[in-house]
């Protein structure tokens, strides 16, 4: 009976001491998730019912490809601000210097990758090997990089700051700008809303992350270190997190190319469609994550509560429930809703709904730990956790797909987001335990082992 009580006790004190460190900012950073996942869910609406199947699955895969590019340029960069920069010597004008010269960088980049982008474009078009209808669509894709990369570098920072408003006020606006724009331009029935969609994401992203830039008072300056050094250091820095990131986007997308090389363009709009759907069960992982990477990067203390076995069983409830409560609503609405949002292009989707569901609350878990790893700077033990989920999916997505056809591409991401989760487990107590033996030695033969 002593024993049980002690474990409530335990279990209440952990959970107002979570509550009472992330209330505010935890709010803030899922308000924040809305506000993109509600663009996201509007940018989807609208080319589900306003794009041929064609259209909407060549959008799929060229997101795919602009996810490699920003999420590439975001481990490179804009991953090194959480850990690099949660100093506590670090006064706010030396952060703001370091920020602007990170975001010199990030601009240097995604211009020269935007170029190289287009140049590659326009040599396919000469060749014949890119056809003309599309060659605008994947140049507004191009076009696209730095904006999105902008957008997402100023989302971190205001979070990072403990500006959290700011962000929502700019994803506010990124959300009114999509809507009017594309919404307005799907009213007038125009065709090629890919090609829009994806020139949205370019404006919009300019737009509202060089606000963001005026608002935080940052200045791309270089570094009294030079560019060069500066550019060396980021990559010694960042080289294991773009081989995660390498990794861990075969594995998200290795479904995009291998049911576009089976099943056509066709079969990978039906496998995106019931994906929209479920867009709003983003905000338990995304929306967390963004408040929980700074505190993570300063925690050094009970980081065994923190990637503990009873972290696990909490998550899986939570995303169960929330993801479970969200698709049983939507299943009881199915005759209504179902319709309005996907038209009536799309037919027996439910399977593929379900397979998103347990994808999601897996992803959602992964999130959780590789966060973890992100700020403890963990870059070549997250590379380690995905190496082994995404040779699974990669040897599991052509047979499920063969036999099962686009319902098994998404258990194969399913399967992979489960292996992916419980290898950043393991590489999480390791590095936590790791952390805490570094404490508890003396200050001359404490060294990083991370």
């Amino acid at each position: 009976m002593l024993q049980r009580k002690s474990q409530v006790s335990f279990y209440a004190s952990t959970l107002m001491n979570w509550n009472s460190r992330l209330r505010g900012p935890a709010l803030r950073g899922v308000a924040d998730q809305a506000l993109t996942s509600a663009e996201n869910f509007a940018v989807g609406i609208i080319l589900v019912r306003g794009c041929t199947k064609a259209e909407f699955g060549l959008y799929g895969l060229g997101y795919g490809i602009l996810v490699l590019g920003w999420t590439l340029i975001a481990g490179l960069i804009t991953a090194q601000m959480t850990a690099a920069l949660a100093k506590e010597t670090l006064i706010a004008e030396e952060r703001r210097a370091q920020y602007g010269w990170l975001l010199r960088a990030l601009l240097i980049v995604c211009l020269a990758t935007t170029g190289c982008g287009c140049l590659l474009i326009l040599v396919l078009r000469q060749l014949h090997l890119l056809p003309a209808y599309d060659t605008y669509y994947w140049l507004f894709l191009s076009a696209a990089l730095p904006g999105v990369c902008l957008r997402d570098f100023m989302r971190r920072y205001f979070f990072q700051e403990r500006s959290e408003s700011r962000a929502l006020l700019m994803d506010a606006s990124a959300l009114a700008l999509t809507v009017a724009i594309l919404g307005g331009v799907a009213a007038l029935h125009v065709t090629h809303l890919n090609s829009i969609a994806v020139a949205t994401l370019a404006v919009g992203g300019l737009a509202v992350g060089t606000c963001g830039v005026v608002a935080g008072g940052l200045s791309p300056r270089a570094h009294n270190k030079g560019a060069f050094a500066g550019f060396r250091a980021l990559w010694r820095a960042g080289r294991w997190n773009i081989g995660a990131t390498i990794v861990s986007w075969i594995q998200i997308q290795a479904y995009t190319f291998f049911v576009t090389a089976m099943l056509g363009l066709s079969g990978l709009a039906a496998a995106n469609a019931p994906r929209v759907l479920l867009t709003p069960v983003t905000l338990l992982s995304t929306g967390l994550a963004l408040p929980l990477l700074p505190r993570f990067a300063k925690q050094r203390t009970n980081l065994h509560a923190v990637v503990g076995f009873r972290s696990v069983r909490g998550l899986l409830a939570m995303t169960l429930a929330f993801v479970g409560v969200y698709t049983f609503a939507l299943w009881l609405a199915r005759d209504r809703v179902v319709p309005l949002i996907l038209g009536g292009r799309y037919t027996d989707i439910w399977p593929c709904i379900v397979a998103w569901g347990f994808a999601n609350v897996f992803m959602n878990i992964r999130m959780y730990y590789s966060t973890f790893l992100l700020a403890k700077r963990s870059f070549r033990r997250l590379a380690a956790a995905n190496v082994l989920s995404a040779a699974a999916v990669v040897s599991l997505t052509a047979p499920l797909i063969h036999f099962y056809g686009v319902v098994g591409s998404v258990y194969s991401i399913a399967a992979g987001e489960l292996l992916f989760g419980l290898a950043s487990l393991y590489q999480c107590r390791v590095v936590a335990a790791a952390i805490q033996a570094n404490c508890a030695a003396p200050p001359v033969v404490a060294t990083s082992v991370l």
